[in-house]
């Protein structure tokens, strides 16, 4: 009688994981299937400027005292700043 339990797909991309169709294959799988592998990573501006510490806001919620985001953890003034020092 053939084996019942599930099979692991082999030569595709399931979750970011090149599936093999192997043990490690069907463990990583089911690690991300129980939450313990952070799927999606998503960098986060930080809260103030890398470049003048100020507080940073976004350029659709302006905040009075603070400074706008621009690239790189920097606001607007500092990446200028760094342009045209370069």
């Amino acid at each position: 009688m053939d084996d019942v339990r599930p099979r692991v797909a082999d030569g595709v991309v399931m979750a970011g994981v090149v599936c093999r169709g192997d043990a490690a294959t069907e463990h990583a799988l089911r690690e991300i299937v129980r939450g313990q592998v952070e799927l999606h990573w998503r960098a986060t501006r930080p809260t103030h400027c890398l470049g003048c510490g100020r507080p940073m806001t976004t350029r659709r919620r302006r905040l009075p005292g603070h400074v706008v985001h621009e690239s790189a953890g920097r606001c607007a003034t500092c990446v200028r700043a760094r342009q045209r020092a370069v």
